[in-house]
């Protein structure tokens, strides 16, 4: 008996490392992809190589002491728990609808002034260079249609199947973000150059965790199960030869 209740444990403890792990974290850092650029002109693409020329994504682990981003952050962890996020406390700070829900990304988003500016973009031919820095050839100031942008944000653990929330801070109340698109490996989004720029935003899923490879939830009572089953018929065999 005491060693069907030790491999229970061990079964169990496994299965929660392993949900623990697949789960989508807050640790795994979002970053800049493509971005579209509507124009009067017509419809550009900013490659991903040189988005974070036009756009700065700062994650809260980088977040300047002092700034909105940083006091999100602060309010959001838990000192008892080792300051680390607290899922708990996301209700308190985002609204009572997200206390079921887990925290895993928080952000904010800068336009570079250089490069955006007055519903105006710069805009030309991108030649990346071998050392990782780029060209722009034939530059142009163009103007922004309705002074927005699409942003491609890849963050690892979502897919097409996770029921995600993007939502923003905006005139100190927390809302939920339109015009919001999820990818296998990354979301799309919309930026108002104006309006949006220094926004936080927070993106969260429900607390079931989710294997980031298939999108199936990880169930601990069939693995305990079979097990057990696995066990028993180890046990009975051995019995059996015992006594033959």
């Amino acid at each position: 008996m005491k060693r069907i209740v030790s491999l229970l444990l061990i079964v169990l403890i496994s299965m929660s490392v392993l949900t623990v792990l697949a789960a989508p974290s807050v640790t795994n850092q979002a970053t800049v992809g493509d971005i579209e650029v509507p124009t009067v002109e017509g419809d550009e693409t900013i490659p991903e190589e040189v988005a974070e020329e036009y756009v700065a994504l700062i994650n809260v682990h980088d977040a300047r002491d002092g700034s909105i981003l940083h006091e999100i952050g602060k309010q959001i962890k838990d000192a008892e728990k080792g300051n680390k996020f607290s899922d708990e406390k996301l209700g308190e700070v985002l609204g009572e609808e997200y206390e079921d829900q887990k925290l895993i990304q928080l952000f904010s988003i800068d336009t570079k002034k250089d490069k955006i500016k007055d519903n105006k973009i710069v805009l030309g031919d991108y030649i990346v260079n071998g050392d990782g820095t780029y060209t722009i050839e034939n530059i142009r100031v163009v103007d922004l249609k309705d002074g927005r942008i699409t942003m491609r944000i890849d963050i690892a653990t979502v897919t097409e199947d996770t029921e995600l929330r993007l939502v923003q801070l905006k005139n100190g109340k927390w809302v939920q973000a339109d015009h919001v698109r999820v990818f296998n490996g990354y979301i799309t989004l919309q930026l108002d150059v104006n309006e949006d720029d220094g926004s936080v935003w927070a993106v969260t899923v429900g607390k079931s965790p989710v294997s980031p490879p298939t999108g199936e939830e990880i169930s601990v009572i069939p693995a305990v199960l079979i097990a057990l089953a696995g066990f028993g018929i180890a046990l009975t065999t051995k019995k059996y030869l015992a006594h033959k």
